[in-house]
C-alpha cells in the first residue's frame, strides 16, 4: 500500500532478521555483492530531532555515493554557514560560538569517550594547539554524546586545553544535517562563519588534511602533504 520501490517482507518470527544479525525496530543494512557488511545504522542512534529521511540519505551515501549533498556540506567552494549555538563558560555564563569564529578559525568535533579514533582526533588537535606553530592560531570545541559525569570523567583524564561540552539533548548535533550519530564528524568553521571542510572519521591522511585546511585558513606557510 506505500507504493513502495523494493521488496517488503513481512516475517513472524523473525527468521531472516536472526540469520542476519539485524538488531533494533528499525534499522539499515548494507551488504556488498558477496553478502560481505559494508556498514550498518540502528535508527534508534539518530538524534530523535533530525529528519529521519535525511539522516537515512547522509547514512547510505557514505558506503554507495548516492549523490546525496546535505545543506551543512562544502562543495566545490561553496561554504554553507555554519549552525549558530551558545558555549558554556567557566562564570556559568554563556557565549555565542559566533565570538569564537569571529577572532580565529574553529574546529568542531563531535565525538564520544568510549571512542578510540574520537581519542586519537582530539590528541591530534590539542597536541596543534600546544605546539609553537598554531599556537593562538585557531579553536577546538569537542562536543560529547555521553552525559556530563562520563564526561567529566573523560575530560579529567585527558586534561584537554580546549572546552568539552555535553550534547545529550541533541540540541547542538541537530543543527548539523551532516551528522548522523556516528562519531568523530568534524567541521572546520572559517572566520565568516561558515564551514570550510568536513571530515568523517579519523586517519593519517586526515592529519595532513588537517595542517593544510588550518595552515591555509591561519594565513601559514602550505606545503602540499598529500598526492
Amino acid at each position: 500500500n506505500q507504493n513502495a520501490a523494493f521488496p517488503l517482507l513481512l516475517e513472524n518470527p523473525r527468521v531472516a532478521a536472526k540469520s542476519l544479525n539485524l538488531a533494533g525496530d528499525l534499522s539499515l543494512y548494507i551488504f556488498n555483492k558477496q553478502g560481505g557488511l559494508m556498514s550498518s545504522l540502528a535508527a534508534v542512534n539518530i538524534p530523535p530531532q533530525k529528519n529521519f529521511t535525511q539522516a537515512m540519505h547522509v547514512f547510505v551515501n557514505r558506503s554507495i555515493k548516492t549523490g546525496f549533498i546535505p545543506a551543512d556540506e562544502p562543495v566545490l567552494g561553496d561554504r554553507p554557514p555554519a549552525p549558530v549555538f551558545d558555549l558554556p563558560k567557566l562564570d556559568g555564563t554563556k557565549m555565542s560560538i559566533q565570538e569564537l569564529y569571529a577572532m580565529m578559525p574553529v574546529v568542531i568535533v563531535f565525538m564520544s569517550p568510549t571512542c578510540s579514533h574520537c581519542r586519537d582526533e582530539l590528541a591530534f588537535l590539542n597536541s596543534l594547539l600546544m605546539g609553537d606553530e598554531f599556537k593562538d592560531k585557531f579553536f577546538v570545541v569537542a562536543v560529547s554524546r555521553f552525559n556530563q559525569e562520563q564526561t567529566n570523567l573523560f575530560i579529567k583524564q585527558q586534561r584537554y586545553s580546549f572546552p568539552v561540552i555535553v550534547d545529550t539533548d541533541n540540541s547542538i548535533s541537530s543543527l548539523f544535517p551532516s551528522f548522523a550519530g556516528s562519531v568523530p564528524m568534524g567541521f572546520i568553521i572559517d572566520r565568516s562563519g561558515r564551514i570550510y571542510a568536513k571530515h568523517t572519521g579519523f586517519s593519517g591522511r586526515m592529519m595532513d588534511l588537517y595542517l593544510m585546511e588550518l595552515r591555509k585558513l591561519c594565513g601559514l606557510p602550505n606545503k602540499p602533504l598529500l598526492n
